[in-house]
């Protein structure tokens, strides 16, 4: 249940998550989402760790801001 409590999300997810917003790649990909490399970008997105603490940060944070 760490995505609904964002004081639960450890730092090693957090610097996981910050290594994913300097990244080029995924920085292009979400800068022009309907791009071909942003298509590309997606697929990878799918396994790699630190897009997936990325993500997870993002929705504890959306979620703490509806509260």
């Amino acid at each position: 249940m760490a995505e609904s409590q964002p004081d639960k999300i450890g730092w090693f997810i957090r610097l996981k998550a910050a290594f994913c917003r300097i990244c080029p790649l995924c920085c292009l990909a979400r800068r022009r989402p309907d791009s071909a490399l942003a298509r590309r970008i997606r697929v990878v997105q799918a396994h790699c760790p630190f897009c997936h603490a990325h993500v997870k940060v993002q929705r504890a944070r959306a979620s703490a801001g509806k509260t």
